[in-house]
C-alpha cells in the first residue's frame, strides 16, 4: 500500500501476504470481524475465517489467540458490550459467501475479556454481524439465515440461553445498525436492499421465537 495512505499493518496476518514470516510472525488467516474496546483503544479483538479470535492489549504490537481450543475457529462477527467491555460476543461461522466458509456452532460469549468462553446454541448457519446497545440490554445477532434479538428484561438471570432470544426475520442479513435513540434497527438484506424495524412504532419483521422452525424468508414491509 502506498505510504501516502498512512496505513500501518497491525496484524495478525493472513496466510499469503508479504508480511508473512513463519519463523517470527503469527498467522491468523483472513480477518472477518473487528471490535475495539469502548474506552481503551489499545484493546482490539479480531475474528478470522479459520483462525479463531485474536486479541491485542497494546494496539497490535502483540496478538494472542483466544480460541485455539474453542468450539469453532470460524468467526464471522464480534461485538464488545459497551456497558461491560469484558463481555464480548463472538458469532461463529464465516458470513462471506464462499464455498470455503465453515458453518456456525452458535454464539460464543466471554465475560472476562477472552480468558474463557461459553457457547450459546442459536441455530444460525453463519453469523455476519453482532450489535450490542449502549446499555447492554439489547443484543442483535445477524446471520445468513436470520436476525436474533436478546432483551435483558426477558432474561432475568442473564443466562443468554437460546430460549431467551427471539428470531426477528429469517432473511439473509449481512449488516445491522441499531439506533438506540429511536429504538430502530436497520438491516441490510442480501439482494433486497435495506429494511427498518421501528420497535416503538411498527414491526417491519414479524417476531418469531428462536426455537420455532424457519420456512422460506418472509418479505417484510419497508
Amino acid at each position: 500500500m502506498p505510504r501516502s495512505c498512512r496505513w500501518t499493518p497491525l496484524g495478525p496476518i493472513g496466510l499469503t501476504t508479504r508480511f508473512t514470516d513463519p519463523g517470527t510472525r503469527v498467522t491468523s488467516g483472513r480477518v472477518t470481524a473487528i471490535a475495539v474496546h469502548p474506552t481503551d483503544p489499545n484493546v482490539v479483538y479480531v475474528g478470522t475465517a479459520g483462525g479463531g479470535v485474536w486479541k491485542t492489549v497494546n494496539h497490535g504490537r502483540i496478538w494472542k489467540p483466544l480460541l485455539d481450543r474453542g468450539d469453532s475457529l470460524a468467526v464471522g462477527a464480534i461485538a464488545v458490550d459497551p456497558s461491560r467491555p469484558d463481555r464480548v460476543f463472538v458469532g461463529t461461522g464465516e458470513g462471506n459467501d464462499t464455498v470455503m466458509a465453515f458453518n456456525a456452532v452458535g454464539l460464543l460469549l466471554t465475560e472476562n475479556g477472552g480468558a474463557s468462553f461459553r457457547r450459546i446454541e442459536l441455530p444460525a448457519l453463519r453469523f455476519t454481524k453482532i450489535v450490542v446497545s449502549p446499555s447492554g440490554n439489547r443484543v442483535f445477532a445477524a446471520a445468513t439465515d436470520g436476525v436474533w434479538q436478546h432483551r435483558a428484561e426477558d432474561d432475568g438471570a442473564g443466562t443468554y440461553a437460546p430460549s431467551t432470544w427471539t428470531l426477528l426475520t429469517n432473511r439473509w442479513v449481512s449488516d445491522l445498525v441499531y439506533d438506540d435513540a429511536d429504538d430502530r434497527l436497520f438491516a441490510a438484506v442480501r439482494g433486497d436492499g435495506v429494511y427498518r424495524r421501528a420497535f416503538r412504532i411498527r414491526r417491519a419483521f414479524p417476531s418469531t421465537p428462536a426455537s420455532r422452525s424457519r420456512g422460506s424468508p418472509e418479505r417484510s414491509t419497508r
